[in-house]
Protein backbone atom coordinates (compact mmCIF):
# COMPACT_ATOMS: atom_id res chain seq x y z
CA UNK A 1 0.00 0.00 0.00
CA UNK A 2 1.44 3.42 -0.95
CA UNK A 3 2.19 5.86 1.84
CA UNK A 4 -0.34 8.60 2.61
CA UNK A 5 -0.07 11.53 0.21
CA UNK A 6 1.36 9.44 -2.66
CA UNK A 7 -0.66 10.85 -5.56
CA UNK A 8 0.84 8.31 -7.94
CA UNK A 9 -0.41 5.42 -5.77
CA UNK A 10 2.95 3.65 -5.78
CA UNK A 11 3.52 3.90 -9.55
CA UNK A 12 7.22 3.46 -10.41
CA UNK A 13 9.31 6.60 -10.83
CA UNK A 14 12.70 7.02 -12.50
CA UNK A 15 14.76 10.21 -12.20
CA UNK A 16 17.29 10.84 -15.00
CA UNK A 17 20.29 12.95 -13.91
CA UNK A 18 23.71 13.85 -15.23
CA UNK A 19 26.55 16.28 -14.49
CA UNK A 20 24.31 19.20 -15.44
CA UNK A 21 21.74 18.38 -12.73
CA UNK A 22 22.29 20.79 -9.86
CA UNK A 23 20.81 22.34 -6.75
CA UNK A 24 17.04 21.74 -6.49
CA UNK A 25 17.24 18.89 -9.02
CA UNK A 26 19.76 17.17 -6.75
CA UNK A 27 17.61 17.76 -3.66
CA UNK A 28 14.58 16.24 -5.42
CA UNK A 29 16.51 13.24 -6.80
CA UNK A 30 18.09 12.59 -3.39
CA UNK A 31 14.77 12.88 -1.54
CA UNK A 32 12.93 10.55 -3.92
CA UNK A 33 15.79 8.04 -3.71
CA UNK A 34 16.15 8.16 0.08
CA UNK A 35 12.41 7.68 0.52
CA UNK A 36 12.54 4.67 -1.82
CA UNK A 37 10.14 6.42 -4.12
CA UNK A 38 12.32 6.57 -7.24
CA UNK A 39 15.30 4.94 -8.89
CA UNK A 40 18.00 7.42 -9.97
CA UNK A 41 19.55 6.72 -13.39
CA UNK A 42 22.36 8.59 -15.18
CA UNK A 43 25.70 9.98 -14.01
CA UNK A 44 26.83 11.78 -10.85
CA UNK A 45 25.28 15.21 -10.46
CA UNK A 46 26.99 18.62 -10.19
CA UNK A 47 27.24 18.81 -6.39
CA UNK A 48 25.63 22.21 -5.74
CA UNK A 49 24.57 21.60 -2.17
CA UNK A 50 24.73 25.04 -0.61
CA UNK A 51 22.67 28.21 -0.45
CA UNK A 52 24.26 31.63 -0.76
CA UNK A 53 22.59 34.82 0.41
CA UNK A 54 23.65 38.20 -0.97
CA UNK A 55 23.59 40.84 1.77
CA UNK A 56 23.76 44.45 0.53
CA UNK A 57 25.91 46.87 2.51
CA UNK A 58 25.18 50.57 3.12
CA UNK A 59 28.04 51.66 0.85
CA UNK A 60 26.58 49.81 -2.18
CA UNK A 61 28.84 46.77 -1.91
CA UNK A 62 27.50 43.35 -0.96
CA UNK A 63 28.65 40.29 0.94
CA UNK A 64 27.80 36.80 -0.20
CA UNK A 65 27.37 34.38 2.69
CA UNK A 66 26.79 30.66 2.57
CA UNK A 67 23.73 30.31 4.75
CA UNK A 68 22.68 26.66 4.35
CA UNK A 69 23.69 23.27 3.02
CA UNK A 70 21.46 20.80 1.20
CA UNK A 71 21.13 17.31 2.64
CA UNK A 72 19.05 14.36 1.52
CA UNK A 73 16.57 12.95 4.07
CA UNK A 74 19.10 10.28 5.05
CA UNK A 75 21.64 12.98 5.96
CA UNK A 76 23.84 12.74 2.83
CA UNK A 77 25.43 16.11 2.02
CA UNK A 78 25.13 17.07 -1.63
CA UNK A 79 27.85 19.76 -1.46
CA UNK A 80 30.81 19.06 -3.79
CA UNK A 81 29.75 15.39 -3.99
CA UNK A 82 26.47 15.32 -5.87
CA UNK A 83 24.04 12.43 -6.09
CA UNK A 84 25.33 9.04 -7.23
CA UNK A 85 22.76 7.23 -9.39
CA UNK A 86 21.54 3.68 -8.76
CA UNK A 87 22.19 2.82 -12.41
CA UNK A 88 25.22 4.58 -13.91
CA UNK A 89 25.05 5.49 -17.61
CA UNK A 90 27.82 6.62 -19.93
CA UNK A 91 27.64 8.60 -23.19
CA UNK A 92 26.24 6.55 -26.07
CA UNK A 93 29.37 6.74 -28.22
CA UNK A 94 31.49 5.27 -25.43
CA UNK A 95 33.67 8.37 -25.17
CA UNK A 96 34.05 9.71 -21.65
CA UNK A 97 32.51 13.17 -21.38
CA UNK A 98 33.31 14.49 -17.91
CA UNK A 99 31.48 17.67 -17.04
CA UNK A 100 33.52 20.74 -17.98
CA UNK A 101 33.24 21.80 -14.33
CA UNK A 102 31.69 20.60 -11.11
CA UNK A 103 31.05 22.33 -7.80
CA UNK A 104 34.19 20.72 -6.34
CA UNK A 105 36.35 22.38 -9.03
CA UNK A 106 35.08 25.93 -8.53
CA UNK A 107 37.59 28.24 -6.84
CA UNK A 108 36.57 29.00 -3.27
CA UNK A 109 33.83 26.35 -3.21
CA UNK A 110 32.45 25.18 0.10
CA UNK A 111 34.27 21.93 0.85
CA UNK A 112 32.50 18.63 1.31
CA UNK A 113 32.09 17.43 4.86
CA UNK A 114 34.97 15.73 6.66
CA UNK A 115 35.85 12.31 5.31
CA UNK A 116 34.06 12.78 1.97
CA UNK A 117 36.02 12.38 -1.27
CA UNK A 118 35.49 15.27 -3.67
CA UNK A 119 37.03 16.59 -6.84
CA UNK A 120 37.72 13.45 -8.87
CA UNK A 121 34.13 12.35 -9.00
CA UNK A 122 32.61 14.62 -11.63
CA UNK A 123 29.78 13.00 -13.52
CA UNK A 124 29.44 12.85 -17.26
CA UNK A 125 27.27 14.85 -19.61
CA UNK A 126 24.77 12.45 -21.22
CA UNK A 127 23.61 13.95 -24.53
CA UNK A 128 21.19 12.41 -26.99
CA UNK A 129 18.27 10.01 -26.84
CA UNK A 130 20.05 6.95 -25.38
CA UNK A 131 19.93 8.08 -21.71
CA UNK A 132 16.21 8.75 -22.07
CA UNK A 133 15.71 5.32 -23.63
CA UNK A 134 17.71 3.72 -20.79
CA UNK A 135 15.58 5.51 -18.16
CA UNK A 136 12.42 4.37 -19.95
CA UNK A 137 13.68 0.75 -20.00
CA UNK A 138 14.37 1.03 -16.26
CA UNK A 139 10.86 2.38 -15.67
CA UNK A 140 9.28 -0.42 -17.71
CA UNK A 141 11.31 -3.02 -15.82
CA UNK A 142 10.10 -1.55 -12.51
CA UNK A 143 6.51 -1.70 -13.79
CA UNK A 144 6.93 -5.29 -14.99
CA UNK A 145 6.38 -4.36 -18.63
CA UNK A 146 8.19 -6.47 -21.22
CA UNK A 147 10.87 -4.52 -23.09
CA UNK A 148 9.87 -3.17 -26.48
CA UNK A 149 12.10 -4.29 -29.37
CA UNK A 150 14.46 -1.63 -30.65
CA UNK A 151 13.23 0.13 -33.80
CA UNK A 152 14.70 -1.03 -37.11
CA UNK A 153 17.31 1.45 -38.28
CA UNK A 154 16.65 3.23 -41.57
CA UNK A 155 19.51 3.24 -44.07
CA UNK A 156 21.41 6.54 -44.13
CA UNK A 157 20.56 8.98 -46.93
CA UNK A 158 22.40 8.26 -50.13
CA UNK A 159 22.98 4.60 -49.29
CA UNK A 160 21.46 1.98 -51.59
CA UNK A 161 18.37 0.21 -50.32
CA UNK A 162 18.58 -3.60 -50.59
CA UNK A 163 16.65 -5.10 -53.49
CA UNK A 164 13.11 -6.15 -52.56
CA UNK A 165 12.35 -9.80 -52.16
CA UNK A 166 10.24 -11.63 -54.72
CA UNK A 167 7.21 -11.41 -52.44
CA UNK A 168 7.31 -7.66 -51.76
CA UNK A 169 6.87 -4.82 -54.24
CA UNK A 170 9.71 -2.39 -54.87
CA UNK A 171 9.44 0.74 -52.75
CA UNK A 172 8.16 3.80 -54.61
CA UNK A 173 10.48 6.77 -54.94
CA UNK A 174 9.20 9.95 -53.27
CA UNK A 175 7.16 12.01 -55.77
CA UNK A 176 7.08 9.22 -58.37
CA UNK A 177 3.88 8.50 -60.27
CA UNK A 178 2.56 4.95 -60.11
CA UNK A 179 3.61 2.80 -63.06
CA UNK A 180 0.82 1.89 -65.48
CA UNK A 181 -0.52 -1.62 -65.12
CA UNK A 182 1.17 -4.07 -67.46
CA UNK A 183 -0.91 -6.65 -69.27
CA UNK A 184 -0.19 -10.25 -68.44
Amino acid sequence: MPPPGDRLHGAPVVVLVDAGSASAAEVLAGALHDNRRARVVGSRTFGKGSVQTLLPLDNGDAVKLTTARYYTPSGHSIQALGITPDAVLHPEDGLRRPAPISEAELPGHLAAEAGAMEGDNAGEVLPGQKPIDAALRELKAMAGIAPVPAPVAKPPRGKPVPAPSATSPAPAKPGAKPAPATPQ
